[in-house]
């Protein structure tokens, strides 16, 4: 059972930096390229349409990586991989409470002329990189810690 819970955790969290590349890359691109009010408004409507993607990969690789590291041997490569890949998903998670939450009300708020909203757009995206690439490191910390014997 380790090695399937494990297999969820790669997968999962494989799934999760996915999700952030497609919105990083495909819809970043396409907002950056657009007026700042269409953007604002774009973004609107599809938010609610990324938030299901993101939880329905985030929680099993969260819920899984917890499992594999209770079940590893204290002390050993593999729970300090597990450690490690919970941390960097932390760190994604912990970016988009602290920034992109508060930057989406801010886009939402209606409130932004043009100039601030590109301002914001280019914030988030230097803050989805980052959370992208905290995800990205979860899935090689989840591939080393599923390799290690148990």
């Amino acid at each position: 059972m380790t090695r399937a819970v494990h297999a969820v955790a790669v997968s999962a969290a494989s799934a999760y930096a996915g999700v952030m590349l497609v919105i990083g890359v495909s819809l970043g691109a396409r907002w950056w390229s657009m007026a700042p009010e269409a953007y604002a408004a774009e973004f609107e409507a599809l938010f609610p349409l990324l938030v299901p993607s993101i939880a329905l990969t985030l929680l099993p690789a969260l819920g899984a990586g917890v499992a594999s590291f209770r079940s590893s041997p204290a002390g050993s490569v593999a729970r300090a991989a597990w450690l490690r890949f919970l941390v960097a998903l932390g760190v994604s998670i912990a970016i988009t409470v602290v920034y992109h939450v508060p930057a989406n009300l801010r886009v939402w708020s209606g409130a932004l002329g043009a100039a601030a909203l590109h301002t914001e757009l280019a914030w988030w995206l230097v803050f989805h990189l980052a959370r992208w690439l905290a995800a990205a490191a979860a899935v090689a910390f989840a591939f080393r810690g599923g390799l290690e014997p148990s």
